[in-house]
């Protein structure tokens, strides 16, 4: 505590060249005492933020609490929502079923009128049959008519009036028969009627029914309205069939009593015939034949009965399939109603879980506000504790975090390489790549390369893929083999803030814990023959490798940094980044050079954080392709160092302004055109940026700019860069569009006919296929067109 005494005391110590009197000595201790208690009063708010920050902690414990609850609750309406899906496809299948068997119940009414019509062929073949055996008969008598004729004559008067009289009675008995069928049959149409009747008042007593449970239950109003559509599209069917099956039964009666009446006229004519053949033929006695034709037609009423009533065995067999189907379905209606009631009370659980969903809400936003007003608390206490500390802080501590930030990162760095091409120097790359036993698809390597080239528009390099791809090893070998310095960052979850890229000060060890990063940042924008600097390498190019980036979410920690990379874009001044040192120390500057390359790698897993669109927007999202062949790597060897680029080189490649001619960049602006105007149909679209952002990755493909080449070869370097441009910062635009309904007719398939359009020549419609044909969403997951053309 004696070193922090307070400046506008220290003339007032006491020594021997300006003694003190008494007075003043008091005054002093007194200012001492009251100093002493600032301190103390300092110290109990120190813990009081101490005690305010733990309960921050507990709120945002409280908060995690709440989202896994969320989680569980989101889980559950997913899970409910799936089974209400599995149920309306339950009911339709039902419908369809039921449908099904009234086909097949007019099918076997069909078959049974048809049955009816077969019945009356086989009546008229045993009608055939008897006036056969009748004309054999009749043969007999032409032989025996000589014996019969005299005895026929005798009897002929009598037998006419025996005849007369039996033919009256039959038709009499006969007439009297079928009135009684009329009559009886009427009584069964009059029977059906009235199980009509029953049948519309148990419609009429459903519909009360289904009213009721409409009124009762709101929610499922579509269900109950396709049940009574299906129910009066029943009653009506079936009501059509027996309105149709009486008539047609009616009609029966009156064409049989028809027949009845000519078989009347016919016996009639049959008697008179008999008599005047009798007068002509003799024969046996006429009771005998009477009797006979008695018998003979009592056995074709009784054969036509049977025929009448006995249904086929086919029929037979028909009718107890389809009474067993219907004993199945019923039986599955039964399940389906207990299925229909347990999802009832599924979805009363769901609300009450719904319920539960909106309380913790609402506690979750009570924990927010209590924590936002933590924060602020807290905020204010730290800024009291900075201001009250800035008075005991001595100018020498800003020199020691200083220098602890400016401790070289990289030392002993390798010579400057010779000049070189572009085209060599990339080339060099990919061959030590394949020594050291990695191989890299040459396209993945130029996109990589013209990746960082436009870093002004595209600050960021983001590799995502399959982890265990090369990801990693990509950037690490780039810097490797082409002279870079190479500073990997390996992200944590916790990342919360830019400090977890540079540093902060622990008041704890009161010292700035500088990252390797920062460090790296300072070295990197030093000049080689500084004199208060060793190791400065402004002249070299430094590549940042974030590792895993979105394992915590990037806009915490990378935001702001994106944001000023960003503003470098056009700026001849340069952009800075504070660091903050501590409470009462003004912020440490460290400038933003173009010779910092900044890449990133990303795993798609359930254990990452999806890119926000600021972040895709401003960097180019390159994909890993699948491997087909997985590849052997017998010894774990690296080609040697080489020497380090120069700065001076690298802008010499760089392409700041487009030199591309209107007529060749003409088709593939008016391309992005056309897949920005269909976004529009799933409310997106592409912004000016994106078009700058491809128009200079293209004029800054090393094929491109390559001046030994032949026209076709540069159209053909031209087009592959524009593939490349479309995947890395079109596609990612496309993520989450549904694929299916009016998105995929209205906005994926036209953008698909645009790229598969033959003036373009682009080999991307497999990988659009497979991005929009897994899954209910379009994501962009492969890269089969760098294989297509390597």
């Amino acid at each position: 505590m004696s070193k922090k005494r307070n400046p506008r005391y220290k003339n007032s110590q006491p020594n021997q060249s300006n003694p003190k009197s008494p007075t003043e000595l008091q005054r002093c201790q007194e200012e001492l005492r009251q100093t002493r208690q600032s301190l103390q009063v300092i110290q109990d708010q120190t813990k009081d933020l101490s005690a305010r920050e733990a309960a921050v902690k507990e709120g945002e414990r409280r908060l995690a609490d709440l989202e896994k609850r969320e989680a569980g609750v989101a889980g559950k309406e997913s899970a409910l929502e799936k089974q209400e899906v599995e149920i309306a496809a339950m009911k339709s299948a039902t419908a369809t079923r039921a449908g099904e068997v009234a086909k097949r119940e007019r099918i076997v009414s069909e078959r049974e009128i048809e049955a009816d019509a077969g019945f009356e062929r086989r009546n008229r073949e045993s009608l055939k049959k008897l006036e056969v055996e009748y004309a054999a008969l009749r043969d007999q008598l032409d032989e025996m008519r000589t014996n019969v004729l005299k005895k026929l004559d005798e009897e002929l008067i009598r037998t006419r009036e025996q005849a007369h009289a039996y033919l009256d009675s039959e038709i009499a008995d006969r007439q009297q028969r079928f009135d009684e069928e009329i009559a009886q049959q009427q009584k069964v149409l009059k029977r059906r009627n009235d199980s009509l009747t029953e049948a519309e008042k148990e419609f009429d007593k459903r519909k009360t029914q289904i009213a009721r449970r409409e009124h009762k239950v709101a929610s499922d109003e579509t269900v109950l309205r396709e049940d009574r559509e299906i129910l009066q599209a029943t009653i009506d069917q079936r009501i059509r069939d027996d309105k149709t099956e009486f008539e047609y039964k009616l009609k029966e009666k009156d064409e049989r009593i028809d027949r009845l009446r000519k078989e009347r006229h016919r016996f009639e004519k049959k008697v008179n015939d008999s008599e005047e053949w009798r007068r002509r033929f003799g024969h046996k006695e006429p009771e005998a034949w009477i009797e006979d034709l008695r018998k003979l037609e009592a056995d074709r009423d009784r054969l036509r009965k049977e025929l009448l009533e006995r249904p086929s065995l086919e029929d037979g067999e028909r009718l107890k399939n389809l009474e067993e189907e219907r004993r199945q379905w019923e039986q599955k209606r039964a399940e389906m109603n207990r299925e229909l009631g347990e999802l009832k009370a599924r979805k009363h659980d769901w609300l009450i879980a719904v319920g539960e969903h909106e309380q913790l809400q609402h506690q979750k936003a009570s924990a927010e506000r209590t924590a936002e007003i933590l924060q602020a608390e807290q905020e204010k206490l730290r800024e009291d504790v900075g201001r009250l500390r800035s008075l005991y802080e001595q100018p020498k501590e800003r020199e020691a975090r200083v220098g602890v930030i400016e401790q070289p990162r990289f030392e002993k760095l390798p010579d400057l390489a010779a000049k070189v091409s572009e085209e060599e120097w990339i080339e060099n790359i990919h061959k030590l790549c394949e020594e050291s036993g990695l191989s890299f698809p040459r396209r993945l390597l130029y996109a990589f390369h013209t990746s960082l080239k436009t870093a002004d528009w595209t600050p960021l390099t983001v590799l995502g893929g399959v982890s265990g791809t090369g990801k990693s090893e990509l950037p690490r070998l780039y810097a490797r083999f082409g002279g870079l310095a190479f500073e990997p960052l390996s992200v944590q979850p916790n990342w919360d803030s830019p400090q977890s890229l540079f540093g902060f000060f622990n008041s704890v060890d009161n010292r700035f814990n500088a990252t390797p990063l920062l460090r790296a940042l300072v070295q990197s924008q030093q000049a080689p023959d500084s004199e208060t600097y060793p190791d400065g390498m402004n002249d070299r190019l430094l590549l940042v490798l974030l590792d895993e980036m979105n394992l915590s979410h990037v806009e915490l920690y990378f935001s702001d940094l994106l944001s000023k990379l960003e503003l470098r874009r056009g700026e001849k001044e340069g952009v800075n980044i504070e660091v903050d040192l501590g409470a009462g120390l003004e912020e440490y500057r460290v400038p933003l050079g173009r010779n910092v390359l900044w890449v990133g790698t990303m795993n798609e897993d359930e254990t990452t954080k999806t890119l926000s669109d600021k972040v895709l927007d401003r960097a180019n999202l390159i994909g890993f392709p699948r491997p087909q062949e997985l590849r052997r790597r017998q010894e774990a060897t690296l080609a040697d160092r080489q020497p380090m680029l120069d700065c001076n080189t690298w802008n010499k490649w760089l392409c700041h302004k487009s030199d591309l001619s209107k007529e060749k960049i003409e088709k593939y602006k008016t391309s992005v055109e056309e897949i920005s105007q269909h976004l529009e149909q799933a409310g997106r679209a592409l912004g000016h940026r994106v078009w700058q952002a491809i128009e200079s990755y293209m004029a800054n493909y090393p094929g491109v700019r390559d001046s030994a080449a032949d026209d076709e070869a540069r159209d053909k370097a031209l087009r592959s860069a524009f593939e490349d441009a479309l995947v890395h910062k079109v596609m990612p635009k496309l993520r989450g569009i549904e694929t299916s309904g009016e998105s995929m007719s209205k906005c994926l398939d036209p953008i698909l006919e645009v790229l598969s359009g033959s003036d373009l020549g682009l080999q991307l419609t497999e990988d659009f296929e497979l991005a929009r044909s897994v899954g209910y969403a379009f994501v962009w997951r492969s890269a089969k067109y760098l294989e297509a053309n390597q």
